[in-house]
């Protein structure tokens, strides 16, 4: 079933994230948003956290940052699939040391896992996140008439009605 998130339960559950990173990320870390779906999330959490927003596409595999810190925590508002964590897997494991994070260190914070990628996935891939839901959510920054239940972010070549121009 299709559930449309407000702004107001965004505002909850990045404040609970950001509760979590905190208590499982030791040192100095850097917030990196994933373009385009954690981009209002990870700016929530930066404000927090009094920490600069910085920024990764995952179409163009680039990452935007201030400077090196010693670990980096990507910000993505859903994973279904899994697809996004898995180039910024390829893309930190394969980057020369240090070029990103001392020590290669590096966090991937979604706030909703679909339940589906969940059951196929144990233990998941990441170990801080906001929640499992079996629920199709659509959030608030997106326009709920063009979201389709199945319509997976970045690769949504099926649709073509939203995030492809056609």
């Amino acid at each position: 079933m299709k559930r449309v998130m407000t702004y107001d339960e965004l505002k909850v559950r990045a404040d609970e994230l950001h509760e979590k990173i905190e208590a499982e990320v030791d040192g100095d870390y850097l917030i990196v948003a994933v373009s385009r779906g954690g981009v209002t999330l990870a700016h929530r959490i930066a404000v927090r956290s009094n920490r600069p927003l910085n920024f990764y596409s995952p179409k163009t595999n680039t990452l935007a940052f201030t400077h090196r810190y010693e670990t980096l925590v990507f910000i993505e508002d859903l994973v279904a699939l899994g697809r996004t964590h898995a180039r910024v897997r390829e893309m930190v494991s394969t980057a020369p040391p240090g070029l990103y994070a001392e020590n290669k260190n590096w966090f991937f914070c979604p706030l909703v896992v679909d339940a589906k990628f969940a059951a196929q996935n144990q233990p998941l891939p990441f170990k801080i996140y906001g929640s499992i839901e079996s629920d199709w959510i659509v959030f608030p920054y997106e326009d709920d008439e063009k979201v389709h239940e199945g319509d997976h972010g970045l690769f949504r070549d099926g649709s073509g009605k939203y995030g492809k121009s056609t």
